[in-house]
């Protein structure tokens, strides 16, 4: 990997933990795209700084900047920077200042991105670079997987909030079956009527990518997270939603299972948080009203905070 580095603004901001906060925005080279992000740092004046590297979302094209702000700002900075860790985002090719087209992009793609990025935040001389975390919301899950299973001497424990372990077919399935549930069928009405309705999407996307996200779920469809997951030697955790409207955590708990036959290593971890939507905001199942003015759940924090301060 040659990475191409550039800082674009360096901003200083204060907190009431440290002295100042820097949110730098830069820019790095990965294969003939341009890509941007930004490096936020606990202090100024800080080395060896562990660092967790995010990637999102349930669509390529959701931003760090706009879609995940107030998710990350009170999640992931509020709950680690007072502990002394360092957050890298990326702006997924094609979305805000990166170059490239993100409805052309595969997982693969988007992890190749993700270790253009490592190979540049270890570059920094107040970057410990033996304590770099990746983590990702939904499909973004996905691409920790992969750039965690391919970059194992660069990456030290990987962090997955509501991702999923099933391949893209049967995630498609477990979201159909969610919906069907919530409109009051039952279970094998649900699971059937599922199944018929994420043959007919994938056949749809295929035949007919019309727009955009259509072509970014043609490239995408047959991916199996299988191979990545079994090559992870990383402390991995999984932190699940009960009641999102995307994930069933008990499906994918039990493909862990098989895919281990029954003896799930001791490095992966799954954890189930209850009462929780896809974005860890406690809600009742089903729920489909507004979400501005629900807050997320201390639970879902808390354990992210103290898995992060054990493993990395």
């Amino acid at each position: 990997m040659k990475s191409i580095i550039c800082t674009l603004v360096g901003l200083l901001m204060t907190s009431g933990v440290f002295a100042q906060i820097i949110r730098e925005n830069v820019v790095f080279k990965s294969g003939e795209h341009v890509l941007q992000g930004r490096v936020i740092l606990p202090s100024s004046d800080t080395d060896s700084i562990p660092m967790l590297v995010f990637t999102g979302g349930e669509n390529a094209f959701e931003s760090f900047r706009t879609d995940y702000r107030d998710f990350l700002q009170r999640n992931v900075e509020d709950v680690l920077l007072p502990q002394g860790y360092g957050m890298f985002y990326i702006d997924t090719r094609g979305i805000d200042y990166s170059e490239g087209k993100w409805q052309r992009a595969s997982y693969e793609d988007r992890a190749e991105d993700i270790a253009e990025g490592l190979a540049y935040l270890r570059t920094r001389r107040e970057i410990d670079p033996n304590r770099i975390a990746v983590f990702g919301h939904g499909e973004g899950a996905y691409i920790a997987q992969i750039v965690a299973s391919k970059n194992p001497t660069w990456v030290k424990s990987v962090i997955a909030f509501a991702g999923s372990t099933l391949d893209t077919r049967q995630q498609r399935i477990s979201e159909y079956f969610i919906q069907y549930q919530c409109e009051g069928m039952d279970s094998t009405r649900s699971h059937r009527k599922a199944r018929r309705k994420a043959n007919s999407h994938q056949d749809w996307v295929k035949t007919f990518p019309v727009i955009k996200k259509w072509r970014q779920m043609r490239v995408i469809q047959d991916f199996n997270p299988d191979i990545y997951l079994q090559e992870l030697i990383q402390p991995t955790l999984f932190l699940l939603p009960d009641n999102s409207r995307h994930l069933h955590p008990e499906w994918v708990i039990d493909k862990v299972e098989e895919l281990y036959n029954g003896n799930v290593p001791d490095r992966l971890m799954l954890n189930v948080i209850p009462g929780t939507n896809h974005n860890f905001q406690p809600v009742p199942s089903c729920f489909d009203g507004d979400l501005s003015a629900i807050g997320y759940s201390e639970q879902f924090q808390t354990q992210f905070r103290n898995w992060v301060i054990q493993h990395l």
